[in-house]
């Protein structure tokens, strides 16, 4: 008996084909560039977040879309997903809310929440802890993360027991009641990490 099949049957220029296409569907499914750095991303935010001093920095990533908790960063492009964790406390995603992000990128949230009926600290703290409850979403990006540690006046004990509706017995009262509020014991100062990409 013999068992060799003759190549001009129908059925092995089937397989071959058949085989020639699953090998070629494999080939294309293979990403053709690397998944965006969320690492060098996160990296960057905890150096400005361990800062000592009101720091800011920016970071530029290839992804097409970000997407920011309190602790985690994440990118996507076409070729692929990819996270991180801060390491450094949480942060604040400031995209999307303008006066956030004109604070992010430099102007002084004294001048971005003036006003002359409530302090500009309480209205700060307001907006922050709003973006800060906000459940996160993905946002296209420009290509540039950037950071920003905003320290806020030595003062705020004090400003928000003028204005606020309850006592304020302390520090411990002001970041269990504005989310995104960090308090530094070392320096005695209240600090907010925003993050905008």
């Amino acid at each position: 008996m013999d068992w060799d099949a003759p190549l001009d049957a129908w059925y092995v220029w089937m397989a071959v084909a058949l085989v020639s296409f699953a090998i070629a569907g494999v080939a294309l499914a293979v990403p053709t560039g690397p998944a965006p750095d969320a690492n060098g991303v996160a990296n960057a935010i905890d150096q400005v977040a361990a800062s000592p001093y009101q720091a800011s920095g920016s970071y530029a990533h290839d992804g097409d879309e970000v997407r920011v908790t309190a602790r985690t960063i994440a990118l996507r492009n076409q070729h692929g997903t990819s996270h991180a964790t801060v390491s450094f406390g949480t942060v604040v995603p400031a995209s999307g809310v303008r006066s956030l992000e004109n604070v992010t990128y430099g102007t002084a949230y004294e001048a971005e929440y003036g006003s002359p009926y409530v302090p500009p600290e309480y209205r700060f703290l307001e907006a922050v802890d709003v973006a800060a409850s906000a459940p996160p979403e993905w946002r296209p990006t420009t290509g540039d993360v950037v950071v920003r540690r905003v320290t806020l006046d030595s003062r705020l004990l004090e400003i928000l027991d003028r204005v606020s509706v309850g006592p304020i017995d302390g520090p411990e009262t002001v970041t269990s009641e504005w989310r995104g509020v960090r308090y530094d014991d070392s320096s005695g100062e209240f600090y907010v990490v925003l993050v905008a990409a």
